[in-house]
């Protein structure tokens, strides 16, 4: 969740327009268990200062009350940037930067674990097809442009696109053509057309991710062309023209 300002816990009648029960917040929701906070670098200073008091005191004090409330809550917090770097910048408070900093995890982003890209566009095209009741597939062309493309969104980019392909084309199976459609960003579709390259770099992403699945499925064919989505004989051939 995003904290913010809507998030406050108050008493009954702390305010014009308050809940005749009063509200609790999502701290004291949490109480016992976990919250997750997202884009945590994008709070407020003077929420900050609140959601250290929680950490250090484990308390919070509902709006329209004096009384504190003992919380326990463990807090994982989500950033897409460096929060070191916000600390220098004066937008987070160095106090809280080092109460939350205690397991620090480095997801790094999508173009630098491409051999996630496949197993998770054909999860959310799973997802769409269960959804929308349909049965679509994406052809080995077009999921080869896909690995091309550097997804500066990451994972949320990726599956908005995907769900995008599900619902603007009729056809069973999405082309390389759809792809390019809804792929399209100058500066970096255009300079990769001119590239002549490209055929190169299709060639040793496809090299590369048989051999992953081949090592996911120790050398299983059957599975390995399964979870590729081609036929057993297709993968052979592939085997043979990269020589694994």
């Amino acid at each position: 969740m995003t904290l913010s300002q809507d998030n406050h816990s108050y008493k009954a009648g702390a305010f014009t327009g308050a809940n005749r029960t009063g509200k609790i917040g999502f701290v004291q929701a949490a109480n016992g268990g976990t919250l997750f906070l997202d884009e945590i670098s994008e709070l407020p200073l003077g929420m900050q200062a609140k959601l250290l008091r929680v950490l250090q005191e484990k308390e919070v004090i509902p709006i329209g009350s004096t009384q504190a409330e003992k919380v326990d809550v463990r807090i994982i917090a989500a950033c897409n940037c460096s929060l070191a770097q916000r600390v220098i910048e004066g937008k987070f408070r160095q106090d809280l930067y080092y109460r939350i900093n205690v397991v620090s995890l480095e997801i790094p982003p999508l173009r630098q674990r491409r051999s996630d890209i496949i197993v998770l566009a054909q999860h959310f095209l799973q997802q769409m097809n269960k959804k929308f009741n349909i049965t679509k597939n994406f052809s080995p062309e077009a999921l080869k442009l896909i690995l091309t493309y550097p997804w500066p969104g990451n994972v949320r980019e990726l599956q908005n696109f995907v769900e995008r392909l599900a619902i603007l084309y009729s056809n069973n199976t999405i082309s390389i053509e759809e792809v390019k459609k809804e792929l399209y960003w100058p500066n970096y579709l255009e300079p990769i057309a001119n590239n002549n390259k490209l055929q190169e770099r299709l060639e040793q992403f496809e090299k590369e991710i048989i051999k992953e699945s081949l090592i996911k499925f120790d050398n299983n064919l059957y599975e390995a062309a399964k979870y590729l989505g081609i036929h057993r004989t297709t993968l052979i051939r592939k085997m043979r023209r990269y020589n694994l």
